[in-house]
């Protein structure tokens, strides 16, 4: 939005509260007036911001399912203990590494 269309919004909004706290105001024919004159810049920029806070809800469940599908899909590593065989002495015991989602 331009310059003059962001003070128009800002005013519509500021005549919009006002009109809320003194309901009165709504029977002005100056107010009317601006208010007619700035509702349209006001419904654009409304929309803007109203948009882009989807977005950013959008990006942030977005977010979290990415780090939910990570951590079900972490593989799950187990190490047996060295049977007492000589090659299983000098390396160690079996390592097994299965799929989160499979049956032991």
């Amino acid at each position: 939005m331009q310059g003059k269309e962001k003070w128009a919004a800002l005013s519509y909004e500021i005549l919009r509260l006002f009109c809320e706290r003194w309901p009165w105001l709504n029977y002005n024919p100056v107010v009317t007036a601006l208010m007619n004159a700035f509702r349209e810049d006001w419904n654009k920029w409304k929309v803007k911001t109203t948009l882009e806070n989807v977005d950013k809800q959008i990006e942030d469940i977005h977010r979290r399912w990415d780090e939910i599908e990570k951590a079900e899909q972490a593989p799950i590593i187990t190490e047996e203990p060295p049977d007492g065989s000589m090659a299983q002495d000098l390396l160690g015991g079996e390592i097994r590494i299965r799929a989160p989602w499979a049956e032991e």
